[in-house]
């Protein structure tokens, strides 16, 4: 038992290391919490990790947490021995289907009884304490059930309905938050779910039910938690790595490398390769860091891109700044194994400036370095643009800046067939690139074939999505939910 227990602490420090743990804000320690639940609860944790990153410590239950009984036998090696603040909690779906348990009491009264004695027990750390309803059954006979044991299982509305409403008697007794998430989930329900007879949720589905999941817990922790906020990420995100890929007037380019959680080296990861905006005169990669860190909590390698900036050195142009979003990206592929990266799942993005940048990789070809290496493709695998500049026509933006030769780097007028499938984000009322303008160029794109899918944001001016931390996180969902139709995702 003891080295059961000494086993157990290690596996817990080492899921604190792993999660990024033992970090600060403002020299202080994060805030720790405990997610402790079953399998939906593994759904959830990569979304409240995501949303929780440098704010708090967020560890999970090592494996599935099962029943009411599983809990009373291993509640105390989960605890451990350090001091949590929040302690998130549910058991409930494997009591009512018996997985495993067939023959023991799972009654909705032994269910209670268990879950008094592990609310008693939690409590004791002090931590402030939320309890999770449990999210609804599916209404066909379940597929483990069914499988593993040869029985048709459907739990009735009423049986469900008594197991919630014995873990609420629970934690109304002991002043427990709930944080109702069948009651989120559950006008959803078939949207959600991958099937009749599962119990599990989507992507889509586990991600809001982890957004849920960290409201309750902002709620709890109030002011010791920073807001999350498009500015906040920009000063306090870290990359691993940053690595120069070129130097150019006596100045190194880099690329800033942030890596998942599990990233070793011989990795063939996704990469999301960003280019910040600012009128290609003004910004660095940090503007940026938000974006390529979006999706390293669903398996990618992201990647924010620096590159010279028009007058800095004196004679850089626009056509420079093209040619070394260029120079990146073919430095990627050349070097993805030392990057961990798939060479053949390289999605390129940007914002405003960075975006028209990022199209470039894929379209203007004529603009290399003279000492690149041509049979090392810069075009990406597939382009995310936010609020892009599409047109450096008069009409346009930045035509003053580019001068006559503003056609060639247009990208409204150089769209050709074969394009990298397109994720377009954008406002309404942008200014650098109006609605008219965006539909063209979005009728363009499809009239020669290309995969071109718009996110329209009604009354969005330029940079909308910076500004609303909400819209953020979506565009971050669409972007790997567009990725993973076409492959191009964590495998």
């Amino acid at each position: 038992m003891r080295i059961f227990a000494r086993a157990s602490r290690w596996l817990l420090l080492l899921t604190l290391f792993v999660s990024g743990a033992f970090g600060a804000v403002d020299g202080k320690p994060l805030p720790r919490v405990l997610l402790i639940g079953d399998s939906i609860s593994q759904g959830y944790q990569k979304e409240v990790r995501r949303l929780l990153q440098g704010r708090a410590e967020v560890v999970r239950n090592h494996g599935n947490a099962e029943y009411t009984g599983t809990g009373v036998r291993e509640i105390e090696e989960w605890l451990g021995d350090g001091k949590w603040d929040v302690i998130h909690f549910n058991w409930g779906l494997w009591d009512m289907y018996g997985w495993r348990y067939a023959k023991e009491d799972r009654s909705p009264q032994a269910y209670e009884e268990r879950l008094e004695m592990l609310v008693r027990r939690i409590k004791q750390t002090g931590a402030r304490m939320i309890w999770a309803t449990t999210t609804p059954p599916c209404p066909e006979p379940e597929v483990t059930m069914r499988r593993q044991f040869k029985t048709d299982v459907v739990i009735s509305p009423e049986l469900e309905k008594a197991y919630l409403d014995a873990a609420r008697r629970v934690m109304e007794r002991h002043g427990v938050s709930i944080n109702d998430l069948n009651a989120l989930i559950r006008p959803d329900l078939d949207k959600y779910s991958p099937d009749p007879a599962d119990v599990h949720f989507t992507a889509e589905g586990s991600a809001r039910l982890g957004a849920q999941v960290v409201r309750s817990i902002e709620k709890e922790l109030g002011d010791r938690l920073p807001a999350r906020t498009f500015e906040w990420m920009q000063e306090t995100l870290e990359p691993a790595r940053i690595i120069p890929y070129r130097k150019e007037a006596g100045r190194e380019l880099s690329l800033h490398v942030f890596q998942p959680d599990g990233f070793k080296a011989g990795d063939r990861r996704p990469a999301h390769v960003v280019i910040h905006g600012g009128g290609w005169r003004n910004g660095d990669p940090r503007r940026f860091y938000p974006y390529a860190n979006s999706l390293v909590s669903e398996g990618y390698v992201g990647i924010s891109v620096g590159y010279r900036l028009v007058g800095n050195p004196e004679g850089t142009t626009v056509f420079d700044c093209v040619k070394d979003a260029r120079a990146a990206i073919r430095f990627v592929r050349a070097n993805a194994s030392d990057l961990g990266v798939d060479p053949n799942r390289i999605t390129v993005g940007g914002g405003s400036a960075g975006a028209h940048l990022a199209l470039g990789t894929a379209l203007f070809d004529e603009l290399d370095h003279a000492d690149q290496d041509l049979s090392v493709p810069c075009r990406p695998d597939a382009l995310v643009l936010l609020f892009a500049v599409l047109d450096t026509s008069p009409a346009g933006y930045g035509n003053q800046l580019i001068g006559e030769e503003w056609r060639s780097i247009s990208p409204r007028h150089q769209i050709r067939a074969g394009m990298p499938p397109t994720l377009v984000f954008h406002g309404d009322k942008d200014r650098v690139a109006s609605e008219a303008i965006l539909n063209d160029f979005c009728e363009r794109m499809r009239a020669k074939g290309n995969v071109c899918e718009l996110v329209l944001e009604k009354g969005g001016v330029h940079g909308h999505i910076n500004r609303d931390i909400d819209l953020f996180d979506d565009a971050a969902r669409r972007t790997a939910s567009f990725l993973k139709k076409r492959e191009l995702g964590p495998k």
